[in-house]
């Protein structure tokens, strides 16, 4: 297998997860499954980095669905969670080391 194909093969794998979680966790569905602080948080930047990488506006979608921010784990830590989603949204813009 090319590096190429065992790269699709994983953002796919990767992608099903998402759309998994999703689905379980009621962010997609009507399950209201438990709901972890960190876990969405990483799962608002994975929608968006594989959004990007597939350039799959759904995906990218599905990590600024309010779902995530309804949640009373997303609420207590609004201030951070509100951060990490900014960085997420725009990388260039907070990650580049100028100078």
């Amino acid at each position: 297998m090319t590096r190429s194909a065992v790269a699709t093969e994983r953002v796919d794998r990767a992608i099903a997860l998402m759309r998994a979680y999703a689905e379980r966790t009621g962010v997609t569905g009507s399950s209201t499954g438990r709901r972890y602080l960190w876990t969405d948080a990483f799962a608002v930047c994975n929608f968006l980095g594989l959004g990007a990488a597939t350039d799959d506006a759904a995906l990218s979608t599905l990590a600024l669905e309010d779902a995530h921010r309804e949640q009373a784990t997303w609420r207590a830590h609004e201030d951070i969670n509100d951060v990490m989603l900014a960085t997420a949204l725009a990388p260039d813009g907070f990650l580049v080391r100028r100078g």
